[in-house]
Formats: C-alpha cells, sequence, structure tokens
C-alpha cells in the first residue's frame, strides 16, 4: 500500500463537535494569544500560527486540537486541518492550552504528546484559577524531556522560542515584547480602531463644514 492509499482510506476529522473554548475567559485568552502571535510574526513569511485546529502528528493516529500553537518552516495559508507528513515534517515550536478544571487531565495527556512530538516549549494557563497554581506555568524540552521554566517576573514566564514574556493579567493573558512593550488585545484593537474612526469622521465632518462656509463666503463676495 502506497503513501497516498494509506492517507486517503483514513478518515482525519476536521472537528470533534465540542465548543471551542470552555468559557468566555478561556475563548478570550486563546483569541488574543492567537492574534498577538499572528501580529509579532506578521513579516515572518515561514512562521504560521495556529488555534483550536486538528493537529495530527502522526499517519492514521487520532489527532489534537491545541488551543494556540506555531510553526516554524511552513508557508501562512488557511488550513483545514494540519497534517505534520504533508507540512515537511515541521512540528509546533510553541503551544498554549487555556486549560480548566474540567480539561485538565485532557491536558497532561496533550502535554505528553507534545513532548513526544519535540514540541520546544509548553505553556498552561488557568485563567480562572481552578487548579493551577500559579495560574501560569511553561515547559521546556531538554534532553530529559520537559522541565519546568522559571519565573522572570512575578508569575510571568518568557518564552524563548517566541521571544516574548508571557505575563498573566486578572482572567487574561498579556504578550510582551522585551522591556515591556505589550502587544494589545482584540477588545484594546477594537477600541483604538473605534476611536481612530470617530475621530476621522469628526475631522471630514469639520472639513465639509469649512468648505461649505468657504463656497458660501466665496458666493456673497462675487
Amino acid at each position: 500500500m502506497d503513501a497516498t492509499s494509506i492517507q486517503d482510506d483514513y478518515h482525519y476529522p476536521e472537528s470533534d463537535g465540542r465548543p471551542m473554548a470552555e468559557s468566555s475567559f478561556h475563548w478570550h485568552v486563546m483569541v488574543d494569544t492567537t492574534q498577538a502571535l499572528r501580529r509579532w510574526y506578521k513579516d515572518k513569511t515561514d512562521v504560521w500560527v495556529g488555534s483550536n485546529l486538528f493537529l495530527y502528528y502522526k499517519r492514521r493516529t487520532p489527532g489534537i486540537a491545541p488551543d494556540v500553537f506555531a510553526v516554524r518552516g511552513v508557508p501562512k495559508q488557511d488550513r483545514r486541518t494540519f497534517k505534520v507528513w504533508e507540512e515537511g515534517g515541521n512540528v509546533p515550536f510553541f503551544v498554549l492550552e487555556a486549560t480548566s478544571l474540567e480539561t485538565q487531565d485532557e491536558d497532561q495527556e496533550k502535554k505528553e504528546i507534545y513532548q513526544a512530538m519535540g514540541v520546544e516549549e509548553y505553556f498552561v494557563f488557568d485563567p480562572l484559577e481552578e487548579y493551577l497554581s500559579p495560574c501560569l506555568q511553561g515547559f521546556r524540552l531538554t534532553e530529559s524531556g520537559y522541565e519546568s521554566i522559571p519565573y522572570a517576573v512575578d508569575e510571568s514566564l518568557y518564552s524563548t522560542t517566541t521571544g516574548l514574556l508571557f505575563r498573566p493579567e486578572g482572567v487574561k493573558l498579556r504578550l510582551v515584547v522585551g522591556a515591556g512593550a505589550p502587544l494589545p488585545w482584540s477588545d484594546e484593537i477594537y477600541a483604538a480602531w473605534k476611536a481612530e474612526s470617530a475621530a476621522r469622521q469628526v475631522a471630514e465632518e469639520r472639513a465639509r463644514a469649512l468648505e461649505a462656509e468657504l463656497a458660501r463666503m466665496r458666493g456673497e463676495g462675487g
């Protein structure tokens, strides 16, 4: 049986029928982290960031769906699933799971799979602090397996693979560049866009009013 038939006669689901996240808190962590990483890597043509997408690391084997993951050496393009053998054998270098009391056993099983796959860093964040203390924990792959990443400041963790500091802020997770420039959350980007749009509308209305007034004055002068 050749490689094509092996791939084609096995069903690789694109969904497990489960909700995307345990709660809106977990959903915000996933969305904010995914968007922040995508902005961080926007100029890197060979780094792709995925979220809640089925990842198949071995043929004819059930996949897993990391909440957030980043992969080097693959093009930026939409995917229905991520099959490692179709992506040049490239596996994620970074994975984040937004965990909960309900998913803790599953996330522990995922950790073992990520270690076996060769994922360089695995972060797990418990936004509601249901069972993890501290609520953000990270693991870096060594020759002997995953080892805990020491905290940088308070309960913040520095990711060597991404070059970013991950900092819990209440139920949310902040990604910070270098000495302290935070990458904005999605709602902050939207708020800034709304403010800019409103300011632009005011400026356009003033310009139209001024133009109308000038036209009136020219008419009176004529």
